[in-house]
């Protein structure tokens, strides 16, 4: 059976030297490591599960990291709290996380739309079943003419002869309205957790 370590003789622990300060952190990490699944749950609030639990652990052991290093250096005016310390960071570093997670999927998703504004790489889309497949779920929720534009910009048509089959006055008017219909069709991506997920493990792939 572990021996447990009261917070106060862990503080002296990691303030007497080096090595005492290596043994606390394996029985902080010992005594807490249920935290994992409490930062799990913080990263499953905006990632898939499996990824969330595959961090949850690597975030507990930041956090444990960073509560020894502040004790160490007098950094905390609460040290003999070591749970609810630990925690605070905790939910610090999920924040951190998400924002990255967030900042990720929002570069992925900007990919998407740099694919549909370029005439070679969105044809080259329709080559690709997963990226149509994907592509279309979110296509079925645009309207007719929204579908349209993107679906003939797509196959390579110039502006100019969009204009025409679509009957607009000039270029100009087929441009904005492709853009338009492109930044609706990552907004549709955006809120559908799920489509969202697939587009990010598909271009994780490349």
């Amino acid at each position: 059976m572990e021996f447990n370590y009261s917070d106060e003789e862990l503080v002296k622990l990691i303030k007497h030297s080096d090595t005492t300060r290596t043994l606390a952190m394996k029985h902080i990490y010992l005594q807490h490591k249920s935290l994992s699944n409490y930062a799990t749950y913080l990263l499953s609030q905006s990632m898939n599960p499996n990824l969330a639990k595959q961090k949850g652990m690597g975030v507990l052991h930041n956090a444990i990291a960073i509560l020894v290093s502040n004790i160490a250096k007098d950094k905390t005016d609460k040290p003999h709290q070591i749970k609810v310390y630990l925690k605070g960071i905790l939910k610090n570093l999920c924040k951190e996380e998400k924002r990255n997670e967030l900042k990720h999927r929002n570069t992925n998703i900007d990919l998407v739309g740099d694919f549909l504004e370029s005439k070679e790489a969105s044809y080259g889309l329709l080559l690709n079943k997963e990226w149509t497949n994907c592509v279309r779920e979110a296509f079925q929720q645009l309207k007719p003419k929204q579908r349209n534009i993107l679906r003939l910009r797509m196959r390579g048509e110039r502006f100019k002869i969009i204009a025409k089959k679509m009957n607009y006055k000039n270029d100009a008017i087929a441009r904005v309205t492709h853009k338009r219909s492109v930044d609706r069709l990552l907004q549709i991506i955006k809120n559908n957790p799920e489509l969202h997920q697939r587009i990010n493990e598909l271009l994780n792939k490349s």
